[in-house]
């Protein structure tokens, strides 16, 4: 199927059916806590408990849908300077979104209605770090879509616990998993290929963070 094509499809699925069924006024009763979000994990697994968020911190939602992970991240970072950029190309899914912002009173949340795709083009700059979970499925070809994530410039991303699941799979024997450590790291320094980038992927419990440069 043609990328375009694709792209209008989904969009027009989300905006009939926003993903996942929120409620924005539940926001008054209790937090969501999204996985590979929490502040004290991403600390530990992709700075080396070394992070102050405090400090200029940015990260990027994209594929926000209604807004699990972006309002999490949110009210975690409400009393720092960081800033969350939330992309999503579904505008009804957005609403719910910032209908949950609201109620929570967050004013930290930059809002963009936008694909994946247009990334290069936005000049959102760089972040700290990228949530992109659930999105590149829904393309016909996830590697363009891989690509233009690319062009955020995130210095971590966190990768669905379906993608984690299968990398486990992958190093379930290794030393690593064998002696029992419920997190791994594999590492790719891209010589053998050299049009591979290098990476470092780090699995921790459920949660698969994967850092390039």
């Amino acid at each position: 199927m043609d990328e375009s094509k694709m792209i209008s499809s989904v969009k027009q699925q989300y905006e009939a059916l926003p993903y996942p069924p929120r409620n924005p006024e539940d926001e008054k009763n209790r937090l969501l806590r999204t996985v590979g979000d929490s502040l004290s994990e991403l600390n530990h697994c992709c700075f080396k408990g070394q992070r102050n968020f405090n400090q200029d911190f940015r990260c990027l939602v994209a594929g926000g849908g209604t807004g699990d992970s972006v309002i999490n991240l949110a009210e975690q970072l409400r009393e720092t300077s960081a800033e969350i950029v939330y992309l999503d190309m579904s505008a009804a899914s957005r609403s719910i979104a910032e209908q949950r912002a609201a109620v929570r009173g967050l004013n930290n949340i930059t809002w963009l209605t936008e694909s994946l795709l247009s990334i290069p083009d936005l000049g959102i700059g760089q972040f700290d770090y990228i949530n992109c979970s659930g999105v590149l499925h829904h393309l016909s070809d996830p590697q363009e879509g891989a690509r233009a994530r690319k062009c955020a410039k995130g210095r971590w991303r966190y990768l669905s616990d379906v993608v984690c699941r299968v990398w486990q799979a992958i190093h379930l024997f290794t030393p690593d998993f064998i002696s029992g450590n419920d997190s791994a790291t594999h590492e790719h320094s891209g010589k053998s290929n050299p049009g591979t980038p290098h990476y470092r992927c780090f699995a921790h419990s459920s949660c698969l963070y994967q850092r390039f440069g």
